[in-house]
């Protein structure tokens, strides 16, 4: 009997590797918006900080010129505060992106998947037919064998 054979397993086995590859990615993407989640919550923790030290140098009516400085620096944090703002969107985006990609990947495989246990079910029926041809032939030559035989002897 021959060997089952599937004509796209270097396909299946390309979608495979495709799928592994966007898993990856898909990976990397999460590691890289969960590093800009972590950034962006420090970089409004800095500036939170800076608005309570704003309010304090405020309230102890402390000099026009430190409490310049301070609005300049809460500005620039507000600055960085949206940066991060848009980096984690641009992350997040990024992870929703590469988990279509993924999906698609998985689909594809499944689909080549799919086709191949098809096939293989085929295959495997029609060896079940082949066998129980076979089988049905030698057990009716020996069957007719077995007949022939016993005429002779009752001739005899």
């Amino acid at each position: 009997m021959a060997a089952f054979h599937f004509r796209l397993e270097k396909l299946l086995e390309l979608r495979r590797s495709h799928e592994l590859d966007e898993a990856a990615r898909l990976a990397a993407a999460r590691g890289a918006a969960d590093e800009a989640e972590r950034i962006r919550t420090a970089v409004e923790g800095v500036h939170a900080a800076g608005v309570t030290r704003m309010a304090e140098a405020h309230g102890a009516g402390g000099p026009a010129g430190q409490l310049q400085n301070l609005r300049h620096i809460l500005t620039l944090m507000e600055q960085r505060v949206h940066a991060a703002d848009a980096a984690c969107e641009a992350a997040n985006e990024q992870v929703a992106q590469q988990v279509g990609e993924l999906a698609a990947a998985v689909r594809d495989r499944q689909l080549l998947t799919g086709l191949r246990e098809r096939q293989l079910l085929q295959w495997s029926a029609g060896q079940a037919a082949a066998e129980r041809k076979l089988m049905d032939e030698i057990a009716l030559g020996r069957f007719v064998r077995g007949a022939g035989d016993g005429a002779t002897e009752a001739t005899a």
